[in-house]
């Protein structure tokens, strides 16, 4: 009678091969991404002259960028306009008040700035921009408005007038009773910011758009009309 030998159990053996060329192949793969991150991260230890050749190729960008700037301004010589304030004039009024005491007021400021080119040979061109005026308790924003873009001959000077409008500004109750008076006897101080962007040319040369921000701070209307001006000061470049 004949007997079968058993077959071996070959499976397990074969599992143990397979994971171990799995294995390979993953440690290989791994290290072969190791080394190409290597190979880009090291560009002046593998490729000395091109990567010299990129630096010098930015650095002359960067310094032809300079030069141009530079005689623009040289050739141009922009000075910045100068602004005096003209005429503020504050009115407001108790909206609304609450059961505590606290009130809302409409406000209204009207301003006239002189705006003066004092380029002998170069026009101005002014983009449109924002007037704020803050005031009273805290510095708080006594709102906003809007001033047109408008064009400036050499030595000129342009009047800006417009009027900031807030309906609802928040007062409270122990400050309505100082603050109404301030408001009627022209005495609240007001912080005025212009920021603007303008362009000076002298024909077809031009300097771009150049960001420009005016602070004329602790202007009185009372002080204003019998001409004592506040400080202002202008920042170039909008700093």
């Amino acid at each position: 009678m004949a007997i079968a030998s058993p077959i071996p159990n070959l499976l397990p053996f074969s599992r143990l091969n397979s994971d171990d060329s799995n294995l390979s192949v993953r440690i290989h793969e791994l290290h072969h991404d190791r080394s190409g991150s290597r190979r880009r991260c090291c560009c002046f230890r593998k490729c000395p002259r091109f990567c010299f050749i990129i630096a010098l190729l930015i650095l002359f960008l960067i310094l032809l960028l300079v030069l141009f700037i530079s005689s623009s301004y040289s050739y141009l010589r922009p000075h910045i306009p100068s602004i005096r304030l003209a005429h503020v004039n504050l009115t407001g009024k108790a909206s609304s008040r609450t059961p505590g005491g606290n009130a809302y007021f409409s406000i209204a400021t009207d301003i006239s700035m002189v705006v003066t080119n004092n380029n002998r040979d170069a026009e101005i061109r002014y983009d449109e921009s924002t007037v704020k005026v803050f005031g009273g308790e805290d510095g708080m924003l006594l709102g906003e408005a809007v001033v047109p873009c408008f064009e400036q001959a050499a030595g000129n000077s342009t009047v800006i007038s417009v009027t900031v409008v807030e309906k609802e500004e928040f007062v409270s109750a122990t400050y309505v009773e100082e603050f109404e008076m301030k408001i009627t006897k022209g005495k609240l101080k007001l912080d005025l910011r212009w920021g603007f962007s303008m362009d000076v040319s002298v024909g077809s040369e031009s300097t771009g758009m150049v960001p420009i921000t005016v602070y004329c701070d602790q202007a009185e209307p009372a002080a204003l009309a019998i001409g004592i001006q506040p400080k202002c000061t202008t920042n170039f470049l909008g700093l």
